[in-house]
């Protein structure tokens, strides 16, 4: 049975996912909350760990407790724009400063420069196979249309269910 409570905490849930993925738009590259950084995988390095496509989350962590074989998103030392998932290598400490070799699972070799501590972003916790296209798709104009549509006429059934069950109520 829907409720007033369900539907607000329903509506809530899908205003807050729409707001979430569509927080590149105003310049954030991969929306993050709560320490938790989300993103969309997009090229098979890591594959069998996870596909093209997948949704990753990041979560913040003190590089000083990642280990080998941890799974860990870094900024490029070449672009800090441009974030990379791959797996941990190999450790080693340069002037205090930890440095991290990695290589992604579907990759012959190890990447070129190792990442220094202060390069990592997260470490990979979470995984959802394909739900990246899902975001990808609703970030477009089209895909977001086609998403809130529907979302509005359920909404407004429900609505409008529960608005002809009071009435029958009072009348009886």
């Amino acid at each position: 049975m829907f409720t007033r409570k369900k539907i607000i905490l329903f509506s809530l849930f899908i205003a807050a996912t729409i707001f979430i993925f569509q927080i590149d738009r105003i310049g954030e590259i991969n929306p993050e909350m709560a320490g938790v950084r989300l993103m969309v995988v997009v090229s098979g390095s890591m594959n069998p760990a996870f596909d093209t496509g997948a949704l990753v989350a990041a979560r913040e962590v003190d590089p000083k407790m990642l280990a080998v074989g941890d799974i860990i998103t870094f900024r490029d030392s070449t672009s800090q724009d441009r974030l990379i998932t791959h797996r941990i290598v190999g450790i080693e400490e340069e002037n205090g400063i930890k440095m991290f070799t990695t290589q992604g699972d579907a990759n012959d070799a190890r990447d070129f420069d190792p990442v220094p501590e202060g390069n990592v972003v997260g470490k990979i916790f979470f995984d959802i196979p394909y739900a990246g296209f899902i975001v990808y798709f609703i970030q477009r104009k089209v895909g977001l249309l086609l998403l809130l549509v529907p979302i509005i006429f359920l909404a407004g059934e429900i609505y409008f269910s529960l608005r002809s069950r009071k009435r029958t109520r009072a009348i009886s």
